[in-house]
């Protein structure tokens, strides 16, 4: 079963009556809950990187209170983002195995509900990963990493995280994993995806069909979201992928904390 949630859902296939447990399609297992929200997270979370952090900064929230009240919102929100993308990861696929891709309105609306909150989450996830950074640097040089007021909160973004690390901590692991993964390609897609579905528009959905003249026969090609294929790897690919960034980034940033306090 989905260590994320049990969905009841009533007459989900033909003959069937009752709730149905959400099933699993990430292969991944719950791991002991989080000291930060106590939440179980699925075993391909850095969660041994995440709490080193967490344990290594708890003392400091009397000496830093403003810096560290925002690092540990975002370390956080970090948490419940990418437990949030495994969860509608998890629920499109089912959705698709059970229904396909051309479901009738009410279960296709579930489907445009599930992506779209699977890549707002997952982004979610890594800008919580850039904002927390920036706050835990705060502590050390409050004067280039600003955030006592509303407007310097407002100003952090994943470019300007990487711009002021490049100019205060340029040879840390940490600064070139963030600007690396401002340049990769799969971000940068993750990243367009989000804002067209956040600020624009819900993509309509294509497919191919080839008809032999002469014969009954006709030949689907593969359904397109937008630019993206829908198929039962849409969003466990991305989620994997998701995961392994993350962990790259938390183990940059446990690195970076050892070192620094």
């Amino acid at each position: 079963l989905s260590y994320t949630r049990l969905r009841q859902r009533t007459g989900a296939k033909s003959g069937t009556k009752g709730a149905e447990p959400l099933a699993a399609y990430t292969g991944q297992m719950p791991t002991d809950p989080l000291s930060t929200n106590h939440l179980p997270m699925s075993d391909d979370f850095d969660r041994h990187s995440y709490e080193n952090v967490f344990s290594r900064l708890a003392p400091l929230n009397v000496t830093y209170p403003i810096p560290w009240g925002e690092y540990v919102g975002a370390w956080i929100a970090l948490s419940y983002r990418f437990y949030s993308c495994a969860e509608y990861s998890d629920s499109f696929t089912e959705s698709l195995q059970t229904h396909g891709g051309t479901a009738q309105a009410l279960e296709r609306y579930r489907q445009e509900r599930d992506l779209y909150n699977f890549f707002v989450s997952g982004l979610s996830a890594i800008e919580s990963f850039y904002y927390g950074l920036f706050a835990i640097a705060s502590m050390l040089d409050s004067n280039n990493f600003p955030i006592q007021t509303a407007a310097a909160k407002k100003s952090i973004t994943p470019g300007r995280v990487v711009e002021k690390f490049l100019a205060r901590f340029e040879d840390e692991n940490v600064t070139i994993t963030m600007q690396d993964l401002l340049n990769d390609q799969k971000y940068r897609e993750w990243n367009d995806r989000r804002n067209i579905l956040a600020h624009r528009i819900t993509p309509g959905r294509r497919m191919s069909i080839t008809v032999t003249m002469g014969t009954d026969d006709s030949d689907y090609g593969p359904l397109r979201w937008g630019e993206i294929y829908l198929d039962e790897r849409t969003t466990p690919s991305r989620r994997r992928w998701l995961a392994e960034t993350l962990r790259h980034l938390l183990s940059a940033a446990d690195t970076f904390t050892a070192t620094r306090f």
